[in-house]
């Protein structure tokens, strides 16, 4: 973590002020009941006034950015927001509030910013967040937000990046105000060293390719493992998080055991020992 906000300038403007992630899709539900109060909002703008309030080039963006309405329409769009919805709620879902699922951020601000498609849509939409960082940090975090991330769960399979050189280079324009991106790669059989991908090919230091795994630590269904550098610790980072965590809750469910059957605590405590032992081991691994 410490080597990652070492290349990103933008970090010693965070005095205490909302930490805000851009998530870039088709579409949300925004009166999701999961989101708590955590979908961000443009407090700057008026909504609805037809006015560019806060000056920032935008009319109108109080919940967000469409760049095909032009307005700050993020609902809709595939499965009607279904997919949109899903990424943004892992992303920051409010946890511990006793009401659907728990994103991987309790506590954040999700920008959403309704863009998917082509070259075009993905600059215009990464303007956006780059636009709301920037103004951040020239006003010393008075104006805009504080956008520390972007995500995208979309691309084009088997692009290239030579076919595409502008959006490759906007990784680098966000990492140069503080932006650090992760996108996702192909729902396919793909060695993208050969075939390509967009965007998880883009030679940039600020983007994280990533893929998924599924509760056997499978990677379905992007086999990643002989792709290229990155992509290959995306894949040990996972599986080596999904072993720690699957020991972690058989420790939990012997611990229940032996809560519940006091007079089989013995052999419970057997099992206790061999499964605290394995977890130590891949700690140190």
């Amino acid at each position: 973590m410490q080597n990652w906000l070492g290349i990103l300038p933008g970090r010693h403007y965070a005095a205490g002020d909302e930490i805000v992630v851009a998530v870039l899709d088709e579409g949300c539900q925004s009166d999701h009941p999961d989101w708590g109060d955590n979908l961000w909002t443009n407090n700057a703008e008026i909504a609805g006034n037809g006015i560019d309030d806060d000056a920032n080039g935008y009319i109108d963006d109080f919940k967000g950015w469409n760049i095909y309405e032009e307005n700050d329409n993020i609902d809709g769009g595939m499965f009607s927001g279904g997919h949109g919805t899903a990424v943004a709620g892992i992303v920051g879902a409010q946890g511990n509030n006793g009401t659907g699922v728990t994103g991987v951020n309790w506590d954040v601000k999700v920008m959403f910013i309704l863009a998917s498609g082509n070259e075009s849509d993905a600059i215009e939409g990464y303007s956006y967040a780059y636009t709301m960082r920037q103004r951040y940090n020239q006003s010393n975090g008075a104006e805009g937000a504080f956008v520390v991330a972007t995500n995208a769960s979309w691309g084009i399979d088997q692009g290239q990046p030579e076919d595409a050189p502008l959006w490759c280079a906007m990784y680098d324009q966000l990492g140069s105000v503080g932006i650090l991106s992760a996108g996702a790669t192909a729902n396919a059989n793909f060695n993208i060293d050969l075939v390509g991908d967009l965007p998880t090919a883009c030679p940039s230091d600020y983007l994280i390719s990533v893929t998924n795994l599924g509760k056997r630590c499978q990677n379905k269904p992007s086999r990643l493992w002989y792709n290229n550098h990155r992509l290959r610790r995306v894949w040990r980072r996972n599986l080596y998080a999904d072993r720690r965590s699957l020991w972690r809750q058989r420790l939990w469910r012997i611990w229940r055991h032996i809560g519940r059957n006091p007079t089989r605590s013995r052999c419970y405590c057997a099992a206790l020992f061999r499964t605290l032992r394995k977890l130590c081991l891949i700690e140190q691994n």
